[in-house]
């Protein structure tokens, strides 16, 4: 099916979205929703910024995507991530994947929705929104990502992998004392891999793996989100 403009009038759009250069970048966040099935909204913004060749912390790009659910065609929500701080999460509703079925658009399970559906996303918000601030991370350092991958042990959050890297099945840990799913990792891949939500804690989960005599990998969210150099930032064993 070829991607032609649907008739604007009869979707509703307000008229600032139904030529030109809003026609384009509403056209262009459906299209980078339904395909990449990314949930982090700053992750959007960047796929779009590079797509036109504009810098992401333009204050045009930026209010674009803060009245975009004003159109109906996604859902927007801030959870909270580090202390006070919190994370804007967003997903296409279904007016926005009718949208891209109408376009030709291929719509693929968002990250966000694939948590809720399988992972009781929407009670575990804190946790919803580390490991989708993981996801964007680990893809920032040039990794790829799948939330939620089936293993034949344990139910890791994250499979993190790369040209250059081995694949890493990874539990983004928000407690302590899971002697088990350390284990677990340990049976299926011959190391642990976490991410803590702090640095602080990332210290104390290391403790939990070594005082095991399990080889591993950490990192946490909070330094990740200061832009470290290395996504892992203590490997051992």
């Amino acid at each position: 099916m070829t991607k032609q403009c649907p008739d604007v009038h009869a979707w509703k759009l307000d008229k600032k979205y139904r030529s030109g250069s809003g026609w384009q970048r509403l056209r262009l966040a459906v299209e980078t929703l339904a395909t990449q099935g990314i949930s982090v909204r700053q992750e959007a913004i960047d796929w779009m910024a590079d797509d036109l060749g504009i810098s992401p912390g333009g204050g045009a790009l930026k209010n674009f995507w803060r009245e975009l659910p004003e159109t109906g065609l996604v859902h927007v929500e801030a959870m909270p991530l580090i202390g006070p701080s919190k994370i804007t999460l967003i997903r296409l509703t279904n007016f926005g994947r009718d949208l891209a079925w109408t376009l030709g658009i291929n719509v693929v399970e968002s990250e966000w929705d694939t948590l809720r559906r399988l992972h009781d996303g929407d009670a575990q918000t804190r946790h919803t929104a580390c490991v989708l601030m993981a996801a964007y991370q680990a893809r920032r350092s040039w990794y790829s990502v799948d939330v939620l991958p089936k293993t034949p042990i344990g139910e890791p959050d994250l499979k993190i992998y790369g040209d250059a890297a081995p694949s890493l099945f990874v539990e983004v840990e928000l407690g302590h004392g899971k002697a088990e799913k350390w284990r677990h990792q340990y049976k299926l891949q011959g190391r642990a891999a976490l991410i803590a939500l702090t640095a602080a804690r990332r210290a104390g989960l290391m403790r939990e793996c070594q005082e095991l005599g399990l080889a591993g990998c950490a990192t946490d969210i909070e330094t990740l989100c200061q832009g470290g150099l290395a996504f892992w930032a203590e490997v051992w064993g």
